[in-house]
């Protein structure tokens, strides 16, 4: 009893590594329970910390996976995480470049866009960054506000 209650810690030690070192924590306690945690304390020692992760660019530390663009410098589809959003830049995995989110909405209108046909399935309005036609909720509508998908833009939006 007590070498399979030590046997579980260790796998959750093994667990909490992988996890400060952005590896996958599934992966950790499935290989702990099916090995041995000392084996998958090994595979981690070889594989090392995840870089990736370190900056973001693989981790759930970015916040959730809210939508993709293209870098405008190699054109490779890169996701935006919500913290890229939150900071409006992103870095190209591909090329490494920085890119701003903001450069592309440049604001055309001022006070909230209107939403046409508003009691509708098809509910829409004008981004004010980019003019692309952005589908409206019944939450953006209720809440008075709405993200471009195109430009990344938070604007208001009032029923028209």
């Amino acid at each position: 009893m007590e070498l399979v209650l030590l046997w579980l810690v260790f796998v959750g030690v093994v667990a909490w590594w992988a996890s400060a070192w952005g590896r996958s924590v599934g992966w950790a306690v499935v290989g702990s329970l099916v090995l041995s945690p000392l084996i998958w304390a090994v595979v981690l020692l070889v594989l090392g910390r995840n870089t990736e992760a370190a900056d973001g660019a693989g981790s759930d530390l970015m916040g959730p996976i809210v939508g993709s663009t293209v870098c405008p410098v190699c054109r490779a589809p890169v996701t935006l995480r919500q913290r890229q959003i939150d900071a409006g830049c992103f870095q190209c995995a591909s090329c490494g470049a920085t890119s701003d989110l903001a450069a592309k909405a440049k604001p055309k209108a001022e006070g909230p866009a209107r939403i046409r046909n508003a009691g509708g399935p098809d509910a829409a309005a004008d981004c004010p960054g980019c003019g692309a036609a952005v589908p409206i909720a019944f939450d953006d509508a209720k809440a008075g506000k709405a993200t471009c998908p195109q430009c990344w833009r938070n604007f208001e939006i009032a029923a028209g």
